[in-house]
């Protein structure tokens, strides 16, 4: 009886019978760790602007080389995320 069971509910189509959902999923998930990413960098970047705003003399901020890397990390990965997905589209 319980394997009737598991031979009826493994072919019930549904979320991992089907690869293009599987890799919609993959997808989905790592843009979403990449915006987490993003999100964590540029909060961070801003803080440590507001710091060397406040207080320009603070020896606790990232150096010019530290902050020009978080920068080119964070429009990679927004050019990663908005990038157009139909080439055939025109642009503008």
């Amino acid at each position: 009886m319980y394997a009737d069971k598991m031979t009826d509910f493994r072919g019930r189509p549904g979320f991992t019978s089907s690869p293009p959902r599987m890799f919609m999923f993959g997808v989905t998930t790592f843009m979403f760790i990449l915006g987490i990413i993003a999100l964590v960098l540029e909060t961070a970047l801003g803080f440590q602007q507001m710091t060397l705003f406040l207080n320009p003399s603070s020896g606790s901020v990232w150096s010019s080389y530290q902050t020009n890397v978080i920068i080119a990390v964070g429009a990679t990965i927004t050019r990663l995320m908005v990038r157009p997905h139909d080439t055939s589209m025109p642009y503008g």
